[in-house]
């Protein structure tokens, strides 16, 4: 991929900060050795990540040879975040047609901070229900348990799909506090029509509601204080 200066001048007011970066390929599972080789000595497009961060730099837009994709560090409701992605596949049209896309994906990555929401001596086994709570529900072992994590693949009955799940303990990097992860990658690769992207990402977003919430018990539903949608 050459240089998108159409697409950068399109999306600049959205997000001004733009950057280049060579593709994680150790992540995409290349071999280190191999990986170095081809970030350094063959540098290919396939290789480039052009990155478009807005002012705040809570939006990212990433754009590759293959993918597009936007990153969120926090938004207040769904209608923005699809609204903003929306933009971005109609920018990707006007400059590089996409007829259809192969594998369209939602993925959310929700961490559960028991001191920010008032409950920081609250066991995980309160907040937590027993099929996701695991090990940490028992009473002999919790207090010892230093590390935790599953992972679950689930096929989408009511949407076109999979939904990979992995949970477990982390920590807080800056304030060392002991959190719950619950990261829920939802993706087709089934052939998706250009105009039928937002469908099928409104539907992930459904499932991913009702998903956290079957993880969760009503204590920690009620402390997180929900609101209704208008």
């Amino acid at each position: 991929m050459q240089p998108p200066v159409e697409f950068q001048e399109d999306v600049r007011c959205s997000y001004p900060l733009y950057e280049e970066k060579t593709a994680d390929l150790d992540a995409a599972g290349v071999p280190p050795e191999i990986a170095k080789i081809i970030s350094q000595g063959w540098p290919t497009s396939a290789s480039r990540v052009h990155l478009f961060t807005s002012s705040d730099e809570k939006w990212i837009a990433t754009l590759r040879h293959d993918a597009l994709s936007l990153t969120a560090k926090h938004y207040e409701r769904w209608e923005e975040f699809r609204d903003r992605f929306q933009d971005l596949v109609n920018t990707l049209i006007r400059h590089y047609g996409s007829p259809f896309y192969s594998r369209v994906g939602l993925r959310y990555k929700d961490v559960i901070r028991r001191a920010k929401l008032h409950l920081k001596d609250v066991p995980w086994a309160d907040l937590l229900q027993p099929h996701i709570a695991g090990e940490l529900a028992c009473e002999e072992v919790r207090g010892e348990i230093d590390r935790a994590a599953r992972q679950v693949g689930l096929r989408l009955a009511t949407a076109s799909g999979q939904v990979l799940v992995r949970h477990g303990l982390a920590t807080d990097s800056e304030i060392k506090e002991e959190c719950f992860l619950i990261d829920s990658d939802y993706f087709s690769t089934e052939r998706t029509e250009t105009n039928d992207v937002i469908r099928r990402l409104n539907e992930f977003n459904r499932q991913a509601g009702n998903l956290f919430r079957w993880c969760i018990t009503k204590r920690l539903h009620e402390a997180m204080g929900p609101r209704p949608v208008e």
